[in-house]
């Protein structure tokens, strides 16, 4: 790490409460949400959506599906468990279902 990014990084500590037990539990207390501490305490956090993620759970076999809304996620979930459960290939089934076929995954 660079002098100048060490003493950035200091000076941001030096402001910012250290993420300790104590200091978490008392801004909970206080009524802080978990969202507001991590971005109060770590100011360089990012939160990145990775879309949804479903499980689909069906004759005793569970199925995930992910995509960029939970209809696309259900959707995935359903044609994986359809393709495994009656043999066809996910790129079959797919083709007939052309509002999934350009999911994420």
């Amino acid at each position: 790490m660079h002098i100048a990014a060490e003493q950035a990084l200091e000076a941001v500590q030096a402001v910012k409460p250290p993420m300790t037990p104590d200091n978490v539990l008392s801004a909970v207390e206080s009524g802080k949400k978990p969202v507001s501490i991590i971005k109060e305490m770590c100011p360089d956090a990012e939160f990145h959506l990775q879309g949804f993620v479903v499980s689909l759970s069906v004759a005793g076999q569970t199925f995930q599906g992910t995509g960029r809304n939970k209809r696309l996620a259900e959707s995935q979930a359903a044609c994986r468990a359809l393709s495994q459960m009656c043999g066809i290939t996910l790129g079959e089934l797919l083709g007939y279902l052309p509002h999934i076929s350009n999911n994420n995954n």
